[in-house]
């Protein structure tokens, strides 16, 4: 697995925008350390930008506070879905 190091500014942009007026909001619920650059670290509470669920185990996200992409496991995201 390869990750484009760093992200070009404008997709980050795009990837805010999506996020921030999608249905549905994506939370890290429990904080996971990256053992590697392919993986991302995340902090409890902290909403992610999903970018991959194709896998059942490994989500691929963005994270709009580090600005970093990387592969994290699908236990710790939890999808809150916004009312109305």
């Amino acid at each position: 697995m390869t990750r484009p190091w760093p992200l070009p500014h404008s997709l980050i942009l795009l990837f805010r925008c999506f996020f921030f007026f999608g249905t549905q909001k994506r939370y890290a619920i429990k904080t996971y350390v990256a053992p590697s650059e392919e993986q991302l670290s995340a902090i409890a509470g902290e909403p992610l930008q999903l970018l991959d669920d194709s896998d059942n185990e490994w989500w691929y996200a963005l994270s709009p506070r580090t600005e970093l992409a990387g592969y994290i496991p699908a236990l710790f995201i939890e999808v809150r879905s916004l009312p109305g």
